[in-house]
């Protein structure tokens, strides 16, 4: 099982980030709600959904980043700052 946390702060997109512990885009610890341990990301979507209308997992947690290309995930973290 992983450790979840959505990040509190919506990117521009009005999305809330649902991160694995081990992110690399994962932030500073005052911007992020710990979930719980999941064994699936999108266990852990659906757990962030009961505090933040609009969460959506973070690409390269949900291994989608596979079939990315570096510049949109780029685009993907530049938007996931603010």
């Amino acid at each position: 099982m992983t450790k979840y946390y959505v990040r509190v702060k919506p990117q521009l997109t009005g999305e809330n980030a649902v991160h694995k512990e081990t992110c690399p885009f994962l932030d500073d610890i005052k911007l992020k709600k710990y979930l719980g341990e999941f064994s699936t990301c999108q266990d852990a979507i659906n757990e962030a959904s009961r505090f933040f209308h609009h969460s959506k997992g973070c690409p390269f947690c949900t291994s989608e980043h596979l079939s990315l290309q570096q510049n949109q995930l780029r685009t993907w973290y530049r938007f996931s700052l603010t």
